[in-house]
């Protein structure tokens, strides 16, 4: 289950917007947050297949990704709603470094996914240490239909 986002993202800030999609149909738009947190087993260790829910009463549109500045070292790789991964390699965390501040990554344009959708997440760890937990946050802005 996400969270209502804390930024705004397309030029607003915080607050639900109602407008027409390219479709025609009206909806609702705001900041919408994903936290996904795994803990390491195998230190050094790559775990494929882990899994992000999209919520089931709204699309998602993936703005940026993001990790704590604390954060251990590991590689991330995650998919598009056609389940292909948007990268080739595993992308280091130190360029996802994004909360509480700093420069994340951002996706332009955006990335959809649909209502009930997910997130296909494979994992790197590069830390050497079992029992680190690994938080990425998937921001974005959640759409309901009117």
């Amino acid at each position: 289950m996400g969270q209502q986002g804390q930024q705004g993202y397309q030029g607003y800030q915080g607050q639900a917007r109602v407008m027409v999609d390219s479709q025609g149909r009206r909806c609702t738009e705001e900041p919408y947050d994903y936290l996904f947190q795994y803990t390491v087993v195998e230190a050094n260790g790559v775990v494929e297949n882990l899994s992000q829910a999209i919520d089931n009463d709204s699309d998602f549109l993936l703005c940026s990704v993001e990790t704590p500045a604390d954060a251990a070292d590991f590689g991330l790789q995650f998919t598009n709603a056609s389940k292909s991964f948007l990268q080739s390699g595993y992308l280091p965390s130190q360029v996802l470094i994004g909360f509480p501040q700093g420069d994340a990554l951002v996706m332009d344009p955006e990335v959809f996914y649909p209502a009930n959708g997910q997130i296909l997440i494979n994992l790197q760890d590069e830390s050497g240490d079992p029992g680190n937990v690994v938080r990425v946050l998937f921001r974005g802005i959640r759409r309901r239909y009117v």
